[in-house]
């Protein structure tokens, strides 16, 4: 009795090339996402501690993270917002040294209550203490829907 085998020799081919098809384009997902995850680990860490630092009491002004801020440069606005949220301000290159068709401005920091604290004295005045100064701002330009320029600005 012989078997004819001459599908399964076919059949042979075309899974191994349906296997070859796979890891190519596996391999091909890896090398394409090398920058997104060095995108990844720098939103990670600035997305972690804006939470952190927008947790804390109002005043507060944290120092922010030691971050190189030029992994974000390349990044799409839309991942950046999804990460930290809607800019606290928003314009058209209207922040000094933002250098892009739109400026981008996230507080780094408690949103701040402008409320001053009152101390009552003993001979019967009140003192008032206003804090100076304000959270560090995380300044974003964005050309093209991406990241063109990124720095902190301390306040004074």
């Amino acid at each position: 009795m012989t078997r004819r085998f001459g599908n399964s020799a076919w059949i042979r081919a075309a899974s191994f090339c349906a296997i070859l098809i796979i890891a190519l384009m596996h391999s091909g997902r890896l090398f394409a996402g090398e920058s997104n995850d060095r995108y990844r680990v720098a939103l990670g860490v600035l997305s972690d501690d804006f939470k952190k630092a927008r947790t804390l009491p109002p005043g507060s002004r944290p120092s922010p993270p030691d971050l190189d801020l030029s992994a974000l440069l390349g990044l799409s606005s839309t991942r950046l917002r999804s990460a930290l949220g809607s800019p606290d301000h928003r314009g058209h290159s209207d922040h000094a040294g933002c250098d892009a068709e739109l400026c981008w401005v996230f507080t780094y920091g408690p949103k701040e209550s402008f409320a001053p604290t009152v101390i009552k004295q003993e001979n019967g005045l009140d003192t008032v203490v206003v804090t100076t100064g304000g959270p560090f701002l995380l300044v974003v330009g964005v050309s093209s829907n991406r990241v063109a320029t990124a720095r902190w600005e301390g306040q004074k």
